[in-house]
């Protein structure tokens, strides 16, 4: 349970509180919630739910995108008190910290006393020593103070973690045809699905049995069914890295390259054949092929001062560059008026299925 719920408990059992969203923002930020999934890519994972009136569409993977990616955007300045949401803050850094592909032991022990520091305030700003908010004071809350000592016993969490179990629970569902004789279903898929891995095994089937179109293995050449397959435009959004100059606004000192991040949208791709150059210095004598992106860029005008998650609301002129540079695909959240850039190519391990 997070923030997320705790609303929910609050409604519901508590008293009004300083930490109480008022239910007319509550309500806005569950529509900003629900309109993020049109402008967020489906490889990111499902699509976001109504925080405030959906209550059947909720998951783990879900819940854990929301906090991580879209409650540092959405709730900030919703507090009453900027407090809650610098607490609100300060999990999801220690969720972010768990959640890398590799943590250090000295790592390890900052987790412990940040979920330590975390529970503590949590106390005050909630349950605030009082019986009567004893609702607001779950399992969950103190099972935070235990996630070090998993590090340490079990790894990283993705090592441990119970979204694949989550998964499979997910496929057995629509397997329950019988209310009266439930296991009798389950028992039959599970034992259907059995018999299909194997014979997949066994006679090397695995693309038939699939019922989908074959995979072919293209070079890295572009040939021209590939070239004429090519949009002409594009509406993607992603991260590219350019070599910029930081001695650009100086005429008279040396050229310093360094690399810098940038964000924009993909309009078009351009396919540009070149031919030898047997002058050229080194000579070319084969033909080659580039390919470059037509981005037009984001003008960000801050950035988040300790996620890394960046704000525009205008967008600049288009320019050229090569598409090795584009690094990955992007999300975007809009919320009061501008656009919030969320990335999820960082060290984050998340659950990525292959069906």
């Amino acid at each position: 349970m997070t923030e997320l719920s705790l609303q929910h408990t609050v409604r519901k059992t508590l008293t009004t509180g300083a930490y109480q969203i008022v239910a007319a923002i509550w309500e806005d930020i569950g529509a900003a919630s629900a309109a993020s999934g049109a402008t967020i890519p489906y490889v990111y994972g499902p699509r976001p739910p109504n925080v405030a009136s959906d209550k059947t569409s909720w998951t783990a993977d879900t819940r854990s995108f929301w906090f991580l990616y879209l409650a540092p955007v959405l709730l900030q300045g919703r507090f009453p008190h900027d407090k809650y949401y610098q607490h609100l803050l300060k999990l999801v850094g220690l969720l972010s910290q768990c959640l890398q592909f590799e943590v250090a032991v000295t790592e390890v022990e900052e987790i412990r006393q940040g979920f330590i520091d975390w529970v503590q305030k949590y106390e005050d700003y909630y349950y605030q020593h009082d019986p009567q908010h004893l609702s607001a004071s779950p399992l969950t809350i103190h099972a935070l103070l235990h996630i070090a000592d998993s590090i340490i016993l079990a790894g990283p969490v993705w090592a441990a973690w119970a979204f694949p179990m989550e998964r499979y629970c997910g496929r057995l569902q629509p397997a329950i045809r019988s209310r009266r004789h439930p296991y009798s279903s389950l028992n039959r898929y599970v034992l259907d699905c059995a018999r299909l891995d194997h014979i997949e095994l066994l006679y090397d089937v695995r693309e038939t049995l699939a019922l989908r179109p074959p995979v072919t293995d293209h070079s890295t050449s572009i040939s021209g069914s590939i070239r004429e397959a090519l949009p002409g435009s594009l509406g993607q959004w992603g991260k590219y890295e350019l070599l910029v100059d930081k001695n650009a606004r100086y005429r008279n000192r040396p050229v310093i390259l360094e690399k810098k991040t940038f964000y924009g949208q993909l309009r078009q791709l351009l396919v540009i054949d070149l031919h030898p150059v047997p002058s050229a210095v080194p000579p070319q004598i084969t033909s080659s092929t580039i390919v470059l992106g037509a981005i037009q860029r984001c003008l960000i005008e801050n950035d988040h001062r300790t996620l890394d998650i960046h704000y525009y609301k205008r967008l600049g002129g288009l320019e050229l560059v090569d598409i090795t540079t584009v690094q990955c695909l992007v999300g975007r959240v809009q919320d009061r008026g501008r656009f919030a850039i969320i990335d999820r190519s960082g060290s984050l391990s998340r659950a990525i299925y292959n069906e």
